[in-house]
């Protein structure tokens, strides 16, 4: 799967950014200026914003920024009001964002989806400026993908505001940039205004892209079905489902799990899911977008039907389009277990699904279905295109890089930079400056000699923190000699050759710090087994869908290992695998068999949990608690263990919404985590030692250790020498005394 790597103009602050985004910044060349309105918009008094994340609200003085938009999304129907039928808005996922001076900008991406047929998009802008603005002289400008279409002055009223303004509908693409530029002038500035801490803009977090629209019905392609299945607003208002028999056997469930962590993967909503579930449940059969997965004597009739029985001979799995009116089911199925498990990894490649024009495929165990990851070694380029900054005074270019989310930061890691920039600048005060997550890593100042093509390579504190995400933030302080006299806008330009390089190595402690890299390695799933529940219910599909979702996340290719078993597992099956465990002790033997290896245990009833050296609980209060345990495998501590459990089944499902999204397994430390019915979450750390592996030899430190070995031939050679002397004084001295003797 290929890298996301984001480009937004900030100027003094840093917006981090979830993993997970994968709305990319479009590339566009349009120009000018289209129907610049002065007359007032829609203003109007804010209420105060519910934040869209679970990272608390951030300020930070900037003079640019960026965000990207993500679900926490809304959407919604509408009835006889003259626009769509639908409604969508979309969040940026910003948080409060203060831009300082006297030029402020900031940029944020969104998306509008191919199948809508928009009839009105609306971008709310919620901010606050300074007390202290000059209201004729400061003004704001809106921007969608470089076309220039909005200006407004600011309004009168103080404190927390919201503008709404209609965009364009011609000027929108798939992918959209929307800048907001503009000027905040202190009243009290005169002449060329310079820069204060007193201009200030403030954009809040409930800022978003409001469409409305109708849905174009999807044509008898697999291809549209899978576009209107993981559509923002199908997944945001719960419209997507899998579905499997209500006795679903472990193959079934591993098909399943395979297409659901390779929709996980794609989706941009991060807040909503997509679950697995048994058709047996009313409120899941009844979505209107369906995938349906059984063998084929297990299909419904009404499927069972719509398939070609001679498709399935020799092996075959069929993947076939019902295109209904209420319903759009996609029904995959075959005679045997390993080309149903080969259709699940069919539907979890993004590309292969995006290409079947047709509304049937067929599929054996010879069809590749094996995910493309791009092999970058290390090397992320910072972005595809040049980027340029224009401008007198502090700009800045941020770069957003997802990286591996089972790798960190190792010693050789470097950000290089190529660049240009105007020679009308004071290059005694001019410089450029690199941060890596907001922390500045490098600086040098800007020449004359150097202007048309300079270059800047710093390295990367091998103590520098870079988890699954990181932001390279570039900053130039372009300074002039006398801003009255020249006339010509100073600029700099970042070359699209300009990377980052990360030398990285993998994590290998077992903390939720580090969730799920022990399930992933190579970027793929890491040999798992999962022990089932001798019976799965509706919570437990809840559960198991809410694990899925996350590792899918992080799993960039679909050739590793998944495993389902609802009996007991051997010990030989459980050495061999890092294994998820899902369940009661009633409902899940293997729990009552670890009981006693776990940090919170359950009574000799097996009806709740006692206390612990961490955390006393109350005889009730066991009895209803979920708790997520990550351990090493007790029957081969090279590998992990991951519990999720409970007294009862809504308890485990619980528990398991503690490591469902990116968002809140973010918030997670240590390595087991309680959850009680007010959402009260509680974590602990219990292992000393947090990792098994083990470190290369004495003989091949020493070897790889060119110094130390350098040194060591030295002494060496520096002992034998003194040796040779030593002895060759004595053996004078020797011969001496028997001259001295013998006369």
């Amino acid at each position: 799967m290929k890298k996301i790597i984001r480009a937004a103009v900030v100027a003094s602050s840093l917006i981090l950014m979830t993993p997970a985004i994968a709305a990319a910044a479009p590339a566009s060349n349009q120009q000018g200026l289209v129907n610049q309105q002065i007359e007032p918009a829609q203003v109007k008094d804010a209420q105060p914003q519910n934040k869209i994340n679970n990272q608390p609200a951030q300020s930070a003085n900037a003079a640019s920024s960026s965000s990207s938009s993500q679900a926490s999304d809304q959407h919604s129907s509408n009835q006889g009001n003259g626009q769509g039928s639908q409604t969508y808005t979309q969040q940026f996922q910003n948080t409060n964002t203060t831009l300082s001076g006297k030029s402020v900008r900031s940029t944020t991406y969104f998306n509008k989806i191919d199948y809508w047929d928009v009839k009105k998009a609306t971008f709310n802008l919620t901010y606050a400026t300074t007390r202290l603005r000059d209201d004729q002289a400061s003004n704001i400008t809106v921007s969608l993908n470089g076309v220039k279409f909005y200006s407004f002055k600011l309004s009168n009223n103080d404190g927390q505001q919201t503008i709404s303004i209609d965009l364009p509908l011609n000027l929108l693409q798939s992918s959209n940039v929307l800048t907001i530029q503009g000027q905040i002038i202190d009243q009290n500035q005169s002449g060329d205004p310079e820069s204060t801490p007193a201009n200030w803009l403030t954009i809040y977090n409930g800022s978003n892209v409001n469409f409305s629209y109708d849905v174009k019905q999807p044509d008898d392609q697999i291809s549209a079905f899978y576009n209107h299945f993981t559509g923002n607003d199908t997944v945001s208002n719960h419209q997507s489902v899998i579905l499997v028999p209500a006795k679903a056997s472990n193959d079934e469930l591993a098909a399943a799990t395979y297409a659901l962590t390779g929709i996980s993967r794609v989706l941009t909503t991060d807040a909503a899911k997509v679950n697995i579930s048994s058709w047996a449940d009313s409120s899941m059969n009844n979505q209107p977008y369906q995938i349906v997965i059984a063998k084929y004597d297990q299909l419904p009739q009404e499927y069972r039907k719509a398939v070609n029985a001679g498709d399935l001979q020799n092996g075959k799995a069929v993947l076939k389009f019902v295109n209904g009116k209420d319903k759009k089911v996609l029904v995959v199925t075959a005679k045997n277990a390993s080309s149903l498990i080969q259709a699940g990894k069919y539907i979890s490649n993004e590309e292969l699904m995006k290409q079947t024009t047709a509304d049937s495929k067929m599929i054996d165990t010879d069809t590749e279905v094996f995910s493309s990851q791009m092999q970058n070694n290390g090397d992320y380029p910072l972005a595809t295109d040049g980027t340029k900054l224009t401008g007198s005074g502090h700009q800045e270019q941020v770069f957003f890089i997802n990286l591996p989310h089972h790798q960190n930061n190792s010693k050789g890691s470097y950000i290089n930079l190529n660049f240009k920039y105007a020679d009308n600048i004071d290059f005694k005060t001019s410089l450029i400056t690199v941060y890596v997550n907001g922390k500045p890593i490098g600086s040098k100042r800007l020449t004359a000699a150097k202007a048309n093509g300079d270059y800047l390579k710093v390295n990367i504190p091998n103590n520098t923190n870079l988890s699954s995400a990181c932001t390279v933030r570039v900053a130039f302080d372009l300074n002039m000699k006398d801003d009255h006299v020249n006339g010509q806008t100073p600029w700099a330009y970042i070359e699209n050759d300009s990377n980052a390089y990360i030398n990285s190595t993998d994590k290998t402690d077992l903390l939720f710090n580090n969730y799920p890299s022990c399930f992933i390695k190579d970027s793929t799933f890491n040999n798992i087994a999962v022990q089932l529940p001798h019976k799965m219910n509706q919570d437990y599909y809840q559960a198991l869908s809410n694990i899925f979702n996350l590792i899918g996340c992080y799993a960039e290719t679909n050739v590793g290992n998944i495993t389902f078993h609802s009996g007991e597992m051997a010990d030989s099956e459980l050495a061999n695998h890092n294994v998820i465990v899902l369940g009661t002790p009633k409902d899940t033997s293997l729990i009552r068999k670890w009981n006693s290896k776990l940090f919170f245990k359950f009574n000799k009833h097996f009806n709740r949990f006692v206390s612990n050296e961490k955390m006393s609980i109350e005889s009730d209060y066991g009895k209803q608690i979920g708790v997520v345990q990550l351990l090493f495998n007790p029957e081969n501590k090279d590998k992990a263990a991951l519990v999720v459990s409970g007294a009862t089944p809504k308890d485990v499902e619980l528990a398991s919404t503690q490591i469902d999204t990116q968002a809140h397994a973010g918030t997670l430390k240590g390595d087991a985590a309680v959850i009680d019915q007010n959402s009260q979450q509680f974590m602990y750390r219990f292992k000393k030692k947090v990792n098994n592996q083990h470190g290369p030899s004495i003989y091949k430190r020493i070897k790889s250790n060119t110094a130390f070995m350098t040194y060591m031939i030295i002494g060496s050679l520096t002992l034998i020498l003194i040796a040779v002397i030593v002895y060759l004084f004595i053996r004078k001295n020797f011969r001496r005394e028997e001259q001295a003797n013998h006369e």
